[in-house]
């Protein structure tokens, strides 16, 4: 579409909007109407509108006809039509089937369509900067073998964004996920008996301190949940028309170390998200939830995008779902909240995940792989590829459980420091070998490769001098009888 055609629809004016009704506002024929012919019934490709109006879709404009069914617009998608000096928003977030859908006034005394319509783009063109980089999906776990670098993709992802992070062990639980009123302490001036300020202003010799007493008061601490929300919902009202709001990111390392169905309690719910990534079923909060959100949020219902909060409104039955979200009526995950979260797949979780919390996530495996960064280990003057052990180690765990979620990942252990490639046999010992002799091959026979060359198996503590150190001779004869192909 060149330049006069865009100039020619946006100077299109309609004349036969509908007769505004009380609040400027007019109905679009209900379902039934609109189900006898879906083309030409459509209200907007009708005759009434001579099939010709705007569909302003995040920074491109589209000229619609009578070919063209608009039945599912989304909420990224606004349409105006100009009659005389007034704009409508004829579309704000429903489907056109929709019952009730009503065209709201959005400019009174305007000089027309086109400088509504220009400075719209204009805006969107300079804002919307995160709306080809929105990640998705929304809820993902990444999971594999120890030392694949699950939480390094992790913080791939989130580096430099808004990102809560948080691990779960065997003791979380909804109130060090979500918050809780603790007890904290604070100063406050120091009173007599009777209630009365004590006038210590005139005596020089009482301190400042001794004015003051320590009390204790019991207010609500966030934690990590609710700090990824309250900035998530921040960022929705910081976000203007047309604009994706910034992502939030919520990462969880160790999910499966703790109670999920204790942690998360009726927040589950929200983990239904609809066709637009808000959560689909809103649920209530307990009251000293909701008067926490109401003190963090309320403020931002006046300046909240009349057209952001039209748009999120339009997805549920209610008309003032945002308001009630900021007033701490409701919880719902907006669509810049993204949770991640990491599983370790050797763990041996107390608490299970149940299907229907495993449902609710998208999943992404990690494999292991030769990282190719040539790390050595080095036992008594030799080198052994650490790329070749994890090799020979990995199939012999898979040969002898069955599985692969004990195995090695590359990264289960690292070099001393950032510029070496050379693991020492100490770190190897107390790491590599301490998890396969304790958590790896504990109720098994050890593997063939783990025989001595006289005859029987190296014990655990057999790495190990009187004195405690390394015994690097025996690291060696180890790597050397599972590595031969490297002497």
């Amino acid at each position: 579409m060149n330049n006069s055609e865009i100039q020619s629809i946006l100077q299109t004016v309609i004349p036969e909007l509908p007769e505004a009704k009380a609040q400027k506002k007019a109905t679009i024929p209900n379902t039934s109407d609109l189900a006898k012919n879906p083309l030409k019934g459509n209200w907007l490709n009708s005759g009434r509108l001579r099939s010709q109006f705007i569909v302003f879709e995040n920074s491109q404009l589209w000229e619609t006809s009578e070919e063209t069914s608009r039945k599912s617009l989304h909420s990224d998608q606004r349409v105006f039509v100009q009659k005389g000096d007034d704009v409508w928003d004829i579309y704000s977030g429903k489907t056109l089937t929709d019952e009730n859908v009503e065209p709201i006034l959005i400019k009174e005394n305007t000089k027309g369509l086109a400088e509504l319509l220009r400075s719209e783009k204009e805006k969107i063109g300079t804002q919307r900067q995160y709306s080809h980089e929105v990640p998705s999906p929304h809820q993902l776990i990444t999971y594999g073998a120890p030392g694949t670098g699950k939480s390094h993709k992790v913080k791939e992802e989130t580096e430099g964004q808004n990102a809560f992070r948080t691990t779960f062990h065997p003791d979380s639980d909804y109130a060090s996920f979500v918050g809780a009123y603790k007890p904290i302490m604070k100063k406050v001036e120091r009173t007599a008996l009777v209630g009365k300020k004590l006038e210590m202003a005139d005596v020089d010799s009482v301190k400042d301190e001794l004015k003051m007493d320590s009390v204790i008061s019991y207010e609500f601490v966030e934690q990590v949940f609710t700090k990824a929300y309250i900035q998530a919902w921040a960022n929705q009202k910081a976000a203007k028309a047309g604009e994706t709001a910034k992502p939030v990111y919520l990462v969880i390392e160790e999910i499966n170390r703790g109670n999920c169905a204790q942690i998360f309690g009726d927040l589950f719910q929200l983990l239904d998200r609809n066709e637009r990534d808000f959560s689909e079923y809103p649920i209530t909060p307990d009251s000293d939830f909701g008067k926490h959100i109401k003190e963090r949020l309320e403020a931002y219902r006046a300046t909240f995008d009349a057209y952001r909060k039209a748009h999120i409104n339009a997805l549920y039955k209610e008309a003032d779902v945002v308001d009630k979200a900021l007033a701490g009526q409701l919880l719902l995950l907006p669509d810049n909240l993204f949770l991640r979260a990491t599983m370790n797949t050797s763990d041996q979780s107390l608490f299970p995940m149940d299907s229907a919390f495993k449902r609710r996530w998208d999943w992404k495996y990690i494999p292991i792989r030769d990282a190719g960064k040539g790390w050595k280990i080095v036992a008594d003057g030799s080198e052994f590829q650490w790329g070749d052990f994890i090799k020979t180690v990995n199939k012999s765990i898979l040969d002898t459980l069955k599985s692969e979620d004990k195995q090695l990942g590359y990264f289960f252990v690292h070099p001393d420091d950032d510029r070496s490639d050379t693991i020492a046999a100490s770190k190897f010992v107390n790491k590599v070998l301490f998890y396969l002799y304790n958590d790896v091959f504990r109720d098994y026979d050890l593997p063939k490769g783990f025989a001595k060359q006289g005859g029987g198996m190296f014990e655990f503590q057999e790495f190990f001098k009187d004195d405690g150190e390394t015994n690097e001779a025996v690291v060696k004869a180890l790597l050397t009888g599972l590595l031969p192909q490297q002497q």
